[in-house]
């Protein structure tokens, strides 16, 4: 892959998309930060206000789909690793900024020898962020 093609690949995504990717890789960017150095503050970004929604999305504008896209898409591509929580936190914003309300749930995986903790987003019962399809994992906790 040449270093142009994932420049390209940017210019042909919709405005929607390009907005919500920034916003992913700079919620992304206050997780790292949160959860890193100021673990004290951490309450602050689970303690959000749901914003008024607005019905005027098209399909692929969904409140749901764009935010696990941009999420992922951020994720994958920024100069520091992303953990679970960090996406876990990131998301949670970007449902609330969209006035939908995100569970961030926190669990230790059921089918492994060794202890593994996962964070991952649900709205209702409906996995947004960092569910794994073949893991299950016994939840610890909920944050509402």
């Amino acid at each position: 892959m040449s270093w142009s093609e994932p420049l390209l690949k940017l210019a042909r995504l919709g405005p929607c998309r390009k907005l919500a990717l920034v916003e992913a890789a700079i919620g992304l960017g206050v997780a790292m930060v949160q959860v890193r150095w100021n673990g004290k503050r951490l309450s602050r970004l689970l303690q959000l206000p749901l914003a008024e929604r607005e019905e005027t999305e098209t399909p692929a504008e969904r409140p749901l789909e764009l935010v696990t896209w941009a999420i992922n898409a951020a994720g994958a591509r920024l100069p520091f690793h992303t953990t679970c929580l960090m996406r876990a936190l990131a998301a949670r914003v970007m449902l609330a900024r969209r006035g939908v309300r995100g569970c961030i749930r926190i669990g230790i995986s059921e089918d492994s020898k060794e202890f593994r903790a996962h964070a991952w987003v649900v709205v209702g019962e409906r996995p947004v962020v960092g569910w794994f399809r073949n893991e299950t994992y016994n939840v610890l906790a909920q944050i509402n």
